[in-house]
């Protein structure tokens, strides 16, 4: 069995932030060319570790080769009020060239400073992430997979001290769907095995 996945990358990123007095923006853009190239070899099948059924599965024989173009864009804003309260909120559109998906990820924050050092701090953000690229090339109808989308909600504690240095605490929740499940074996899905993204800002 021979399993080969190699992906290089070429990327272009521009970013603009300005702020007038209180009111802060940042707007951005990037653009990918990937050459994918993925081969796997498996010279006799093996029974499948999903089913009681000892029947090998057919071989895999499988090469690949592809140059999806990926691009994204992003905007966000912050606003001060009443000295201790911050709003945030911003969006981020990305399109995948492998198949052609897109997704809109909007996301809004609120921090509110505690005294002279601790603010609290609470959000809610949608985002979406592709299946991993083995999945969607190692099977040939997996191709046409969609993103898998997460809502995040997340609320907690900062604190900074005179020498800069931060601690908090927080707890967040993820809601996962949109994603795959298997048509014949109804209980495989990636719900349970979807990269740990979702991070509470904007990341381009």
């Amino acid at each position: 069995y021979s399993d080969r996945l190699s992906e290089t990358p070429v990327t272009l990123r521009y970013d603009l932030y300005r702020q007038y007095n209180r009111f802060n923006f940042q707007v951005g853009s990037t653009g990918s060319l990937s050459a994918l190239n993925y081969k796997i070899d498996q010279a006799s099948g093996y029974p499948s570790p999903y089913s009681t059924d000892p029947t090998p599965v057919d071989a895999s024989n499988i090469s690949v080769s592809r140059f999806p173009r990926n691009y994204a864009a992003y905007g966000q804003s912050a606003v001060t009020l009443f000295g201790p309260v911050q709003i945030m909120g911003g969006i981020r559109y990305e399109h995948w060239g492998i198949n052609d998906s897109s997704a809109w990820m909007p996301r809004a924050e609120m921090k509110l400073r505690l005294y002279s050092r601790p603010f609290a701090f609470g959000g809610v953000a949608s985002y979406s992430q592709m299946p991993s690229l083995p999945i969607m090339l190692g099977v040939t109808q997996n191709i046409s997979l969609k993103p898998i989308k997460d809502l995040q909600t997340d609320a907690g504690l900062e604190f900074i001290d005179i020498a800069g240095d931060q601690f908090g605490a927080s707890a967040y929740t993820r809601t996962y769907t949109n994603y795959p499940v298997s048509t014949e074996f109804h209980s495989l899905s990636l719900a349970d095995i979807v990269d740990p993204f979702g991070l509470p800002h904007l990341y381009i």
